[in-house]
């Protein structure tokens, strides 16, 4: 028989198989019970986007304050007008090492034709984002229409 001495693994287990405080777990398990934890839960993909028009900036996404979030993949699309002096179209997330970064950048220049681009990359390692903070979309410096839309991919996991 395996004894359970940590309390901490007795209260998970408590937690886990959502058993009343009152009960008594038992610390003793026969050999026939095995405990069991997946340390690589599978993780639901979740999707959100964004549109900002002209030289502004906005909020995809804004990760969670107690779960990790980890960004995957991220797409943009943009249009712009014949007239427009944008310079750029970016995403960007603050990382858990507190450090802004731009994950995909759109630069261009001004045309005298309407334009429409489109970019897109997976990230071979998933980028940690800081808890509690924003995922952006930003234009810069535009002088007349532009529309830019972003997408992250991302999944969340509960702290271990």
């Amino acid at each position: 028989m395996v004894e359970i001495q940590s309390k901490e693994v007795i209260d998970k287990i408590s937690e886990d198989l959502k058993t009343q405080p009152a009960f008594n777990i038992p610390r003793e398990l026969a050999k026939q019970i095995q405990l069991v934890y997946d340390i690589n839960p599978s993780r639901t993909l979740k999707c959100v986007n964004a549109v900002v028009a002209d030289n502004t900036a906005g909020t995809i996404h804004t990760a969670d304050s107690k779960k990790r979030t980890f960004v995957v993949a991220v797409n943009m699309s943009v249009n712009k007008s014949a007239l427009n002096d944008s310079t750029f179209s970016a995403v960007d997330l603050i990382d858990i090492t507190g450090a802004r970064r731009q994950i995909l950048n759109m630069a261009y220049e001004p045309t005298t034709a309407a334009s429409h681009l489109f970019a897109e990359t997976s990230l071979n390692f998933p980028i940690e984002v800081e808890k509690g903070s924003t995922i952006r979309i930003i234009n810069g410096t535009g002088t007349a229409s532009i529309d830019a839309r972003a997408s992250i991919f991302f999944y969340e996991v509960d702290p271990q």
